[in-house]
């Protein structure tokens, strides 16, 4: 299960109006690469009450929780599991993409980490991939949004368009993703806040592999 909150932002004409959407999602995997998901929409969440009320006047996008779900049949590669070798993790984590660059990697792997539980030596192949990509930084042990401890690896780029960071934090005994933030650095660009600011992040909670 997966716990998100990312910035939304509506600009009509000069006014521009952001606000956090917290999302939370659950995912269900199967031995033979098939998965179920569902997802919620919370409700918005502001810097103060004069964003607010702009937003309650604009109509209150999002007020109203959504709810979706989907499936995916079984991988239809030759096998469901990810590579346990760092060569064939990079590989796998390329699918789909030409290349992959360091902003490319820091985006992949907690996608990657939303539908697949992966088995330890998995995990230990995906950290050498992160290890040895270009731009890394270790920041030491923190603790994440849920209070967890972990060691943090982050990122500064301009992946995506504005200088920002990404900061992933792994569990030091497990290897497993505890969370994902991104946060602007220096320029916000269109977006209502001040740099440097959170505009999203995602805590793993929980993950368990289907019998």
């Amino acid at each position: 299960m997966q716990q998100s909150w990312s910035l939304s932002t509506r600009i009509d004409g000069t006014q521009v109006t952001s606000a956090v959407i917290p999302e939370q999602r659950e995912t269900w995997e199967n031995p033979d690469g098939s998965s179920r998901w569902t997802a919620r929409t919370l409700r918005p969440q502001f810097q103060n009450s004069e964003q607010r009320k702009r937003w309650e006047a604009s109509g209150a996008i999002g007020e109203d929780p959504k709810t979706w779900s989907g499936s995916d049949g079984p991988s239809k590669s030759s096998t469901a599991e990810p590579p346990s070798s760092p060569d064939g993790m990079k590989k796998w984590l390329t699918t789909g993409h030409s290349s992959l660059s360091p902003g490319l990697t820091f985006e992949v792997v907690p996608e990657r980490f939303m539908d697949h539980v992966f088995s330890p030596a998995q995990r230990a192949a995906l950290l050498r991939v992160l290890k040895d990509t270009k731009g890394v930084v270790y920041d030491g042990t923190v603790k994440d949004r849920a209070g967890r401890t972990g060691e943090a690896f982050s990122l500064t780029s301009r992946f995506g368009g504005l200088p920002n960071k990404t900061t992933m934090v792994f569990d030091s005994s497990t290897g497993s993703l505890l969370a994902y933030e991104e946060e602007l650095t220096t320029d916000a660009g269109a977006l209502h806040v001040e740099a440097p600011a959170v505009i999203g992040y995602t805590t793993f909670l929980t993950s368990e592999r289907i019998a």
